[in-house]
């Protein structure tokens, strides 16, 4: 998948993506180590970025209309 940059809607830090989806910055570390939850991008060696069109299809992803559903998904 590709993505267009804008100046709207640049790439954002693991603090501001954690922010974002009310969780911890440890867990979207554990994530990244894992693998497989939410893609990120390694930027110069260190730097880590998200995408904000990533962020809203895991939320989006993430939707569920019972209980029982989220337990099988």
């Amino acid at each position: 998948m590709q993505h267009s940059i804008t100046a709207t809607e640049r790439l954002l830090n693991e603090h501001e993506a954690a922010e974002i989806l009310q969780i911890k910055v440890s867990t979207l570390r554990s994530w990244r180590v894992k693998g497989g939850k939410l893609p990120f991008s390694r930027i110069g060696g260190r730097m880590i970025r998200y995408h904000p069109a990533d962020i809203r299809n895991f939320i989006e992803a993430s939707k569920s209309t019972s209980t029982t559903e989220a337990d099988h998904a």
